[in-house]
């Protein structure tokens, strides 16, 4: 996170890269605002999580309560609870979903293989090494409960894409069948 020193005097504008969990409070005075790579989310009073990791290719915000704008040079959406919005940073194109994960379950419509292992390495805090760029420029729809463990999902994947998963002692490889 990084933003000026005069913080909530003359702005409430911050940067992110990373991810982050906010509870904010609405100040029609001094709106606060989250830029992460290429867009901007001006928060109307609300709770919500962004993702905005720099070797990721999307930037994710997903709203629980309350009312949050999201703008990029090419879209502005106002997301109400339950929207998840996906921003590729590559593109400049934005896609705004109505999500489960809400319910305990994470939908991705398209997500390519690197990218969802990314995303399941941070969540489980596990190594897992792709050793293979045949997926890179492909992508899937996948859905995974909260109660899934980092076992069955790397064995879901292996049933649904032909790649093979070997567990050793620093994490995971996965290489193309």
């Amino acid at each position: 996170l990084s933003y000026r020193s005069d913080f909530n005097r003359s702005s409430r504008d911050i940067g992110l890269s990373g991810e982050a969990y906010f509870e904010v409070a609405r100040n029609a005075d001094l709106p606060f605002r989250v830029q992460a790579r290429g867009c901007t989310f001006t928060v109307l009073g609300t709770r919500f999580n962004i993702s905005a990791y720099d070797e990721d290719p999307d930037v994710l915000a997903a709203l629980m309560e309350g009312s949050l704008q999201f703008e990029s040079s090419r879209s502005t959406e106002t997301m109400v609870p339950g929207d998840l919005i996906t921003y590729d940073c590559r593109t400049m194109e934005a896609s705004r979903q109505f999500r489960s994960w809400i319910d305990g379950i994470i939908r991705y419509d398209a997500i390519s293989l690197p990218a969802l292992l990314r995303r399941l390495a941070r969540e489980y805090d596990v190594k897992i090494e792709l050793c293979t760029d045949a997926f890179d420029d492909k992508t899937f729809r996948i859905s995974i409960t909260e109660a899934q463990d980092i076992e069955s999902i790397m064995g879901g994947l292996c049933d649904i894409l032909p790649i093979s998963v070997r567990r050793d002692t620093c994490g995971y490889r996965v290489d193309s069948r």
